[in-house]
């Protein structure tokens, strides 16, 4: 019998899983980056469903799983960073029963807001198990470029420079600052207010989200004040990845994003990776950058979130 549950072990089948999400990381990283999952993947899974601040729920037979989530809370926000329903098992519904199932504990824990964003799903459709739930959807997508297509570091005043342990809350504040004003405000938690957003700094520095180097996180001072913030990370041994570039709003439209890109652009050549992605949403004024600067659409991703009262939540950060 198939049964609904929260696991603390890994599965009887988890190389399933395995196998699936390592095709899943070659569609879209190439095959270094399957290589590089395979290798590491039981180890980093194992540690996932066995860590207290991560809910793991598996549909479950006979010890076997048939579909896995991951849901996190971070400073009062929830998250559902993974879910995966195995090729054989997919169009009973088992994706709608894990997400009612998470949704259910975070609304119960309190939880005032949720964001769901998995890019690695082998192509679930979400929409019809988060609308109900109230639900808002954005449309984003994967962009990546080669880092050999783009010409050298653009000419500007000012320079960035790795960023230290003394640039994280003016980094912190930098990122507040640059989407105060941002439709992004309502999706990405960690630009919502400066306690979060030096979490999210120490998470990067941490490696939370790939290989870090000290060059990988970037900052851009104008006048002594931090202007401009890049964080990057290795998601595979020949790609770097984009995971925040936030610039001040009195200094955007100025150069200063295509400074910092540029920068990150180096940093990542030095260490010998060949490509470089981002992810953005598609009404979001920087993919037009992105564009410019020889980015293309590699991957579609349907993000979701719910706030029961998002100045109250943000109130409460």
């Amino acid at each position: 019998m198939k049964r609904l549950e929260r696991i603390q072990t890994l599965p009887k089948n988890i190389d399933d899983f395995i196998d699936e999400i390592g095709l899943n990381m070659q569609k879209l990283y190439g095959p270094l980056a399957r290589k590089d999952y395979l290798q590491r993947a039981k180890r980093g899974i194992a540690a996932n469903i066995s860590h207290p601040g991560i809910n793991t729920y598996g549909i479950i037979e006979s010890g076997n799983a048939h579909a896995l989530l991951f849901g996190i809370v971070r400073n009062g926000v929830g998250e559902i960073a993974f879910i995966h329903v195995l090729s054989k098992s997919k169009g009973k519904g088992y994706e709608s029963r894990l997400l009612d199932e998470a949704v259910k504990d975070f609304r119960k824990a309190g939880i005032g807001g949720i964001v769901c964003e998995t890019i690695l799903n082998s192509g679930l459709v979400l929409h019809d198990s988060l609308a109900p739930l109230g639900f808002r959807h954005f449309s984003r997508e994967l962009m990546h470029c080669s880092l050999h297509k783009n010409g050298p570091l653009p000419s500007a005043s000012h320079r960035p420079r790795p960023l230290t342990p003394g640039d994280w809350k003016p980094a912190a504040q930098c990122i507040v600052s640059a989407y105060q004003n941002h439709p992004g405000r309502f999706l990405h938690s960690e630009v919502q207010v400066e306690r979060r957003a030096l979490d999210f700094i120490s998470r990067v520095q941490a490696g939370n989200y790939g290989q870090v180097r000290a060059a990988y996180s970037q900052c851009l001072y104008h006048d002594a004040v931090c202007v401009g913030v890049i964080l990057g990370a290795s998601v595979a041994p020949d790609v770097g990845f984009i995971l925040q570039v936030a610039v001040h709003p009195d200094y955007q439209r100025r150069g200063a994003g295509e400074v910092l890109i540029y920068g990150l652009r180096e940093a990542f050549l030095q260490e010998g990776l060949s490509r470089i992605a981002l992810g953005v949403t598609l009404d979001n004024p920087a993919r037009e950058l992105y564009l410019r600067l020889g980015f293309e659409p590699l991957h579609s991703i349907d993000t979701y979130a719910w706030w029961e009262d998002f100045d109250q939540t943000l109130q409460g950060a």
